[in-house]
């Protein structure tokens, strides 16, 4: 389960500070999508960094 609050179950704000919200829903939802996107491509980045030290490692174990 992830720690990021659900920002899609709110559809407003309720948090007040001297009557200004604390945060924009709009601009939390769009931080979320933006960190979510950042997890995934960095799921993709560390795949691809294992592939390629594995095969750079196989490579050289093969040849005498």
């Amino acid at each position: 389960m992830s720690d990021t609050p659900r920002t899609d179950k709110v559809l407003y704000s309720v948090d007040v500070c001297d009557g200004e919200e604390v945060v924009n829903i709009a601009f939390a939802r769009e931080l979320e999508r933006e960190l979510n996107e950042a997890k995934e491509l960095i799921k993709r980045l560390e795949i691809a960094a294992w592939k390629n030290y594995n095969n750079a490692h196989k490579d050289k174990e093969v040849k005498p």
